[in-house]
């Protein structure tokens, strides 16, 4: 009670008294793991949360083999999911929080999902891995045109890469890196045809051991250390089922194979012509 006045009695002061612009300043003071813990609070704190402009400009977030999930902003700090006999915990730098009964890929997805769905995020680069059978979880969570310049994905699921890659806005996308090798022709189709993959700037696949740069709309150029028959072979059926793409320029330290082989599978059609020297190997559609 006040000494002045004992009939008052004087109310602590909450959070909400505050001045919004002094509850904002104290919002954006915090870590981004400390705002998604603020956003399951209540509905008042994640509005307040998604008016802030997001605190990291890189993702990623790796479902692994053993049981956990790793979600790492601006390549640090790593927050880890781990499920523990029938309940999970969740560490965050030198804090572990339990959760009895809880799935720790419910609630890893979770804060994925508010990560990117926070209206002003404008991502530099985002990474997904997945090495088991939940990669097709990842879509889940990606429900929202995403403003992204790089995305690298890694799943052993091919099909889910297409669907993923239409959330991401065409136009914005400039790098897209996969980390598996699309071993069909068809897979390699279903990815190539997308607009989102039309208006990148750089493709790259790691496990190729290949980087492939897109220039002027419909010509690519891919750099190897080595190509063989079987490289040659899966690029000529590729452009001759493709509309987009018209030509491409191989570089490489070495080309394993002789004149007469490389003539032999690109002019067994008449749709193409090439051009050879000891480093570069250049394939036109006519």
């Amino acid at each position: 009670m006040s000494p002045n006045n004992p009939d008052h009695i004087q109310m602590p002061l909450r959070i909400f008294d505050l001045p919004v612009e002094m509850i904002n300043k104290i919002f954006e003071e915090l870590d981004t793991f400390s705002r998604f813990n603020l956003q399951k609070v209540s509905k008042t704190f994640r509005i307040i949360i998604d008016r802030l402009k997001p605190s990291f400009k890189t993702l990623d977030f790796y479902i692994n083999t053993d049981d956990s999930i790793n979600l790492i902003f601006d390549k640090f700090p790593v927050v880890t999911y781990r499920r523990e006999g029938n309940s999970c915990s969740v560490v965050y730098e030198n804090h572990k929080k339990s959760i009895i009964g809880g799935d720790y890929i419910e609630i890893a997805l979770g804060d994925l999902g508010r990560a990117l769905k926070n209206p002003k995020l404008q991502l530099e680069r985002l990474g997904l891995f997945s090495d088991t059978e939940y990669s097709n979880f990842l879509k889940n969570c990606l429900n929202s045109q995403l403003h992204i310049k790089k995305v690298v994905l890694k799943t052993h699921k091919i099909d889910e890469i297409p669907r993923i890659l239409t959330i991401f806005q065409h136009g914005t996308l400039e790098y897209i890196e996969f980390r598996t090798e699309p071993k069909t022709r068809k897979n390699l189709l279903k990815i190539v045809d997308l607009e989102q993959m039309k208006r990148a700037r750089n493709l790259k696949f790691l496990e190729l051991g290949v980087k492939i740069r897109v220039s002027n709309g419909n010509r690519f150029k891919i750099y190897k250390k080595e190509f063989d028959v079987e490289d040659i072979v899966r690029l000529r059926d590729f452009l001759l089922t493709t509309a987009h793409f018209k030509s491409c320029r191989l570089t490489a330290r070495q080309f394993n194979f002789t004149f007469p082989q490389i003539e032999r599978i690109l002019r067994s059609d008449k749709c193409l012509i090439f051009t050879i020297n000891r480093t570069q190997l250049i394939i036109e559609k006519v």
